[in-house]
Parts: C-alpha cells; structure tokens; sequence
C-alpha cells in the first residue's frame, strides 16, 4: 500500500492477516487564540506548520476552540473562525464568537489540517 495510507504486513497464505494502516497525510498541530474584545469576541494566534506542511501543500480540514471545558468545531458555534495559511505560519482568527462563556485571554486551538500535494 502507498499514498494517503500505508501499512504491510507478512502473508505466507497459512492463515489470515491484519493490515494495520497510518494516514499520512493529515496532520492536528494545536495552538492559542487570544480574544482581545469580550464584547466583539475577536481574537488570533499564530500555530507552526507540522514538519513536511507548507502553505502550498495542505488545507486547513477543520478548526476547534476550547470554550468551558469542551471543542467546538464548526458550525454556527465557530461564528466566523478560520485558519490563514500564511508563507511560515498558520494564522487563526475569530470573528464574533457566537457561543456564550467567551471573555478576554487565551483558548486553546486545534486546526486539522490535510496535505494535497
């Protein structure tokens, strides 16, 4: 097996077999947004390419902010959040949070990213 999976596995025909596989080409990097305006809710930060990811070679997939304990991804929860693929780091911003318990200081981030090329 080659390309998005990979995986082997020793087969002699004697009895049957299990093929682990590993995805190779998603990658979950974790950061930290800043919310500079509790009554706006914006906010950013800035998250490092994996090793191997480029802006040129991948897609952001999802984004997920910590909020009261628990990720939220996507949807109406996100308000406008999203993940700039910047020439050496990953910017993500929010744009008006539209979940509640969101004050000023840090949450973490996770942005699930796959490579295409």
């Amino acid at each position: 097996m080659q390309g998005a999976i990979s995986g082997n596995v020793d087969f002699d025909g004697s009895k049957a077999v299990t093929i682990n596989t590993t995805q190779s080409n998603i990658a979950i990097v974790t950061g930290t947004i800043t919310v500079y305006s509790s009554d706006t809710k914006q906010g950013s930060g800035n998250i490092n390419y994996p090793t191997g990811y480029t802006r040129d070679n991948c897609i952001p997939l999802s984004i997920g902010m910590q909020v009261n304990g628990a990720y939220r991804f996507g949807g109406n929860m996100m308000g406008t959040t999203y993940a700039e693929l910047n020439a050496s780091v990953i910017s993500v911003l929010v744009d008006s949070w539209n979940g509640s318990g969101m004050a000023t200081g840090n949450y973490p981030v996770k942005v699930i990213l796959m490579k295409v090329s």
